[in-house]
């Protein structure tokens, strides 16, 4: 049904028990769920994936070591054994509610990029997953302190037959290349579908020290690459889709009715 793809930090310091939450919530989905890992040269990271029996793959960089997102999205697509295709950044957990909502979406749209907005949460420890009531406890904790990012930002990218193109030069772990595949989606004509209503998606916060210059060179990126600063996000997604108990229903939004 289903190929996740990401790329891993080393499993060192808060990003060993971090990653190891977020991989360990993919690998539990069901049914058909595949997950590919990409940074083989980080600390740890070849290990690790031995443990969980999963395959990871080295992937390109610049001269200062920092990866490129285009070589993730290209490898992620020859690599993928499923039609459906998930990049997730690798701080994210994913709970099993996002199953339905993706089959969902996929009966609904024959091309699509979906996504959920994420809530923040400080996450110390590993969630013991030999406990089969992990998704309920995990959902608490973001009902116990509950911060939904903003409509601007994406970390979990669904799709099915989106052509890509050229990627521009953007770097994993720094800003706007989500703003970018948003936009990119759109206008190779995929629906966006926002499941914020429908599935869960938890991003455990960490440190993450980004200088003001780096953020600047991507937003340049990011204007030269679509001809304007307006930033793309689900304030731009075509549809909803929202659950109520058992059922599930899509909404269409303004954007929606443009198409």
């Amino acid at each position: 049904m289903l190929t996740i793809y990401s790329l891993v930090k080393g499993f060192t310091g808060e990003f060993d028990h971090i990653q190891r939450n977020a991989i360990g919530s993919w690998i539990r989905l069901r049914p058909g769920v595949e997950v590919i890992l990409f940074g083989a040269e980080e600390p740890g990271a070849r290990e690790y994936a031995a443990e969980v029996g999963l395959p990871i793959y080295p992937i390109r960089r610049n001269a200062d070591g920092v990866p490129f997102v285009g070589d993730l999205i290209t490898q992620g697509d020859c690599l993928a054994n499923h039609p459906i295709r998930c990049l997730v950044n690798a701080d994210i957990i994913i709970l099993p509610d996002i199953v339905e909502a993706i089959q969902a979406t996929a009966k609904k749209f024959p091309r699509f990029l979906a996504g959920a907005r994420r809530w923040d949460v400080q996450m110390q420890r590993l969630i013991d997953f030999a406990d089969p009531a992990w998704p309920g406890a995990t959902k608490q904790v973001v009902m116990d302190r509950p911060r939904l990012h903003r409509k601007e930002a994406c970390d979990t990218f669904i799709y099915r037959d989106v052509n890509w193109g050229d990627v521009p030069a953007f770097l994993a772990g720094r800003t706007c290349w989500d703003n970018w595949m948003i936009w990119r989606a759109r206008k190779a004509g995929a629906v966006l579908a926002d499941l914020t209503g429908a599935a869960t998606v938890i991003h455990q916060n960490h440190a993450r020290p980004l200088p003001q210059a780096v953020r600047e060179e991507m937003a340049g990126l990011y204007t030269r690459s679509i001809g304007t600063d307006r930033r793309y996000g689900f304030q731009h997604a075509h549809y909803m889709l929202v659950r109520t108990g058992a059922r599930m229903e899509w909404e269409r939004t303004k954007e929606g009715k443009k198409l």
